[in-house]
């Protein structure tokens, strides 16, 4: 979802560019974006900021929902302290002080900050309940964030509020409400929206003197408006054409990501983030390492192990899941000619023998398999005590786990590696005569 908050376009143009040089700025000129990260059952709030350089896979896990903000200043998004979790800013919808300044600011100026703002209903018991002197309220529709200078006035969020908060009241009953007659009253409340510190009112007032660095503002609906709200507004989503599944598959169904394209991420060279950095001591800086994998030449027995689980750290916890996702993987005719380097690239095409499957999460879960028999060249299915026929298609589902993979036509010695042993003759003749030498 694209959240736009940013400059009319005439503004825009004449703002000064952002890019990835400028924290926390990106796209056009005047555009400034950050990406956040959300629970999918619980999108009410950012528990995530992620980091410019931060890589995807760790950033995002399969059931998160991604954000993008469009900000109207060049707020940071992270703190300046490297070993300050930055997860912790996006979290907590503030830049702290000492953050470092955008390239547009104002020599001496204070840099833009941002702010996290959520919505809560009542008449729903959750263990979001914003205050305890007032009747239970509970998070409701999406977050959004709104960047903000040491010159915004509360009543000029208050506006910014007011225009966020109408799309839940229905059509015919917005002219009921404005900037002057709210449907909402405003609140600086913790991160997770469940403590009231004061009220925010519309004032001409600093914005800024009534949020402190870990606060966000919740607007809680009016009782006097419940009934002029479309509730169904809280949970509508339109999905971006990107989330969409892969076309293609056989019989209609999803394709899923081509195994060749992991093999190729695999093998993609990978700026590590900013705390992963080495000092260098020929230019006395800390440098970000590139890290890259090739594969120089591959075995007779290729066993390719798919990365179903993962653990992502996150503000408070490590986010354990299983990932899900279909890994579309050949049964015959695995060419990984384009990726191995080596001398034998030529001779690395395989075929599936074998599929060791997975079924569950990380809490409890069952192994399954399905190989085939290498002497009338039948696939079955392995579960337990149970033995089945089957086909070879079957074994491509989200449960397949490791994969078994044979090198087409004639064996490579060695792999297409020379060994470091001297007498390889004597090794040779130990093996033909069977005493368990070599």
């Amino acid at each position: 979802s694209v959240l736009p908050h940013g400059p009319p376009a005439a503004a825009a143009a004449a703002a000064p560019a952002a890019g990835p040089g400028a924290p926390g700025g990106y796209g056009a000129p005047g555009v400034y974006l950050h990406a956040c990260s959300s629970w999918n059952q619980n999108f009410h709030r950012v528990y995530k900021t992620l980091e410019d350089r931060m890589p995807l896979q760790e950033a995002c896990r399969g059931s998160d929902n991604t954000i993008i903000f469009q900000l109207e200043h060049p707020a940071p998004n992270k703190l300046p302290n490297p070993s300050v979790s930055s997860s912790a800013v996006g979290a907590r919808g503030g830049a702290a002080a000492g953050a470092q300044t955008s390239s547009s600011a104002p020599p001496g100026a204070a840099p833009p900050k941002f702010v996290d703002v959520l919505v809560a209903v009542q008449g729903r018991r959750s263990t979001y309940a914003a205050y305890s002197s007032t009747p239970a309220l509970q998070l409701a529709g999406p977050a959004f964030r709104l960047s903000y200078t040491t010159e915004t006035t509360r009543a000029e969020m208050h506006a910014k509020f007011n225009a966020h908060f109408m799309r839940f009241v229905r059509e015919e009953a917005r002219e009921a409400y404005g900037p002057e007659n709210p449907a909402f009253e405003a609140h600086v409340t913790t991160s997770m929206g469940t403590h009231s510190r004061a009220s925010f009112p519309a004032d001409d007032e600093p914005a800024g003197q009534s949020l402190g660095p870990y606060d966000s503002i919740t607007l809680a609906l009016r009782p006097e408006a419940a009934g002029d709200v479309d509730e169904s507004e809280y949970t509508r989503k339109v999905p971006h054409p990107s989330t969409a599944p892969p076309a293609g598959g056989a019989n209609g169904k999803p394709a899923g990501v081509e195994l060749m394209r992991c093999f190729e991420k695999f093998t993609e060279r990978e700026e590590l983030g900013a705390e992963e950095q080495w000092y260098c001591s020929a230019c006395k800086q800390h440098l970000a390492p590139i890290k890259k994998f090739d594969l120089w030449a591959t075995p007779d027995v290729l066993i390719v192990h798919l990365k179903r689980f993962q653990y992502i750290p996150g503000t408070y916890f490590v986010h354990r899941e299983k990932i899900g996702d279909l890994i579309s993987f050949p049964v015959e005719g695995l060419d990984l000619t384009t990726v191995v380097q080596g001398p034998h690239a030529e001779d690395a095409v395989y075929d599936l023998f074998a599929v060791s499957e997975h079924s569950g999460g990380l809490g409890g879960g069952h192994y399954t398999a399905m190989a085939q028999n290498p002497r009338n060249r039948k696939w079955y299915a392995f579960n337990d005590s149970h033995v089945s026929e089957t086909v070879a298609e079957r074994a491509v589902t989200p449960r397949a786990y490791v994969l078994f993979y044979k090198r087409r036509g004639a064996a490579v010695r060695w792999a297409g590696m020379q060994p470091l042993a001297q007498n390889l003759d004597e090794m040779d003749a130990a093996a033909a005569a069977g005493n368990g030498s070599a």
